[in-house]
């Protein structure tokens, strides 16, 4: 197991098209062409 406790795991919902992401950066312009999708 790796301990980065560096990285933060981001989560959050778009409502428009109700789908969930998942980041390890934050996103600062929510660019969901960049964000992998996790449905």
């Amino acid at each position: 197991m790796e301990d980065e406790k560096d990285i933060k795991i981001i989560y959050f919902v778009d409502i428009a098209s109700k789908k969930v992401f998942v980041t390890d950066f934050f996103p600062c312009e929510m660019d969901y062409q960049k964000i992998p999708n996790r449905n």
